[in-house]
C-alpha cells in the first residue's frame, strides 16, 4: 500500500429534487480534465476539521452567494489517479460529507478549474463523464 497518500474532503450537495451537484474539471486541473465530480479539494492542516474543510472547499469553489447546508459524514474511500501534468500516480484519501443546496447563486471562483455547475441524476448520468473519485461517490449513493 502506497505511503504517500493525499487527504481531501468532498461536499456530495444535493438538490431539493434529489439531484446531486457536480462541476465539470478544467484546463488547470492535474488530471481528469473534462470529467465531472463533486465540490471538495486538499484538506489543509490550517483547516484544523475536516467540516472546516468542507465549508472552505464550498466558498473557494462556489462563491460566497451559495447557500449549502453541510450535513452528515457519508464515508470514506480511496482513489487513485494519474496526475497528467507531473506522470505520476496521486492515492487519496477521500472524506464525504452529504450536503444540501439550499440557494443562492453558484459562481464559479476558479475558471481554471472548473468549466460549469452541472445537477445530475444519480440513477441516468453517464458514468463515462465521471471521474474515477465521482464513479466511487455514486457507486456508494445507489447502494
Amino acid at each position: 500500500m502506497p505511503s504517500n497518500y493525499k487527504i481531501a474532503v468532498e461536499a456530495l450537495i444535493f438538490s431539493e429534487d434529489g439531484k446531486l451537484l457536480l462541476h465539470k474539471r478544467g484546463k488547470g486541473c492535474r488530471d481528469e480534465i473534462g470529467k465531472l465530480e463533486g465540490i471538495g479539494g486538499r484538506f489543509e492542516e490550517a483547516d484544523g476539521n475536516f467540516l472546516d474543510a468542507i465549508k472552505r472547499e464550498i466558498r473557494e469553489e462556489m462563491g460566497e452567494e451559495a447557500q449549502i447546508e453541510v450535513g452528515s459524514f457519508f464515508e470514506i474511500r480511496k482513489d487513485a489517479v494519474r496526475d497528467v501534468k507531473n506522470d505520476h500516480e496521486q492515492h487519496w484519501i477521500i472524506v464525504s460529507y452529504l450536503c444540501k443546496y439550499i440557494g443562492g447563486a453558484l459562481k464559479i471562483m476558479e475558471p481554471h478549474k472548473n468549466e460549469g455547475f452541472f445537477f445530475v441524476d444519480i440513477h441516468a448520468v453517464d458514468e463515462t463523464t465521471l471521474s474515477s473519485s465521482a464513479l466511487s461517490a455514486l457507486q456508494s449513493l445507489r447502494d
